[in-house]
């Protein structure tokens, strides 16, 4: 945190946008900052869904066109207040896909105790939840695939600290 990502994400969603590309931008940072210079602060409290439920329920994953804020120089998934959980959600989802992939242990046994684990700690986060995919790291592309706009760039302000949502 506080190394510019906002500042960089905001300049350069305004800068290749003047250069007429089509810009989408994400706001994956739980402060909203993002959101708020694109002139969206109302969405960053809006109610669900919001983009933790488009990421982590694969039932509300159709409906992130319904939060995309559409503006004059990009178009915004914007954040909300709600991603202040999404660390813990996005590493059990990680977490969840590669113990169902067979990258953390064979035993079926302990599969089933961390998934119980997993699932209890957390509150949407389930082996469908996480789709087919074998990590958390498509939840954002999944989502963004289902965006009917075709974007040139997409530029995501992540959060601060390590997410598994971002390689």
């Amino acid at each position: 945190g506080g190394v510019g990502k906002t500042t960089v994400s905001a300049n350069l969603v305004g800068a290749l946008a003047d250069h007429g590309l089509d810009v989408l931008a994400v706001d994956a940072d739980p402060q909203g900052n993002l959101t708020e210079a694109l002139g969206h602060l109302d969405a960053y409290e809006a109610e669900p869904p919001t983009l933790f439920d488009v990421l982590l329920d694969i039932e509300a994953r159709d409906e992130v066109a319904t939060i995309l804020c559409e503006g004059a120089e990009a178009d915004l998934l914007p954040s909300s207040i709600d991603m202040l959980g999404s660390t813990l959600e996005l590493s059990a989802a990680h977490f969840l896909g590669q113990l169902h992939n067979g990258d953390v242990v064979d035993d079926p046994d302990a599969v089933e105790a961390a998934t119980w684990a997993l699932e209890s700690m957390t509150q949407l986060v389930t082996p469908a939840t996480i789709g087919s995919d074998d990590h958390g790291y498509g939840l954002l592309d999944d989502a963004i695939a289902r965006i009917d706009t075709n974007y040139d760039v997409v530029i995501v302000d992540a959060p601060p600290g390590h997410n598994p949502m971002f390689k």
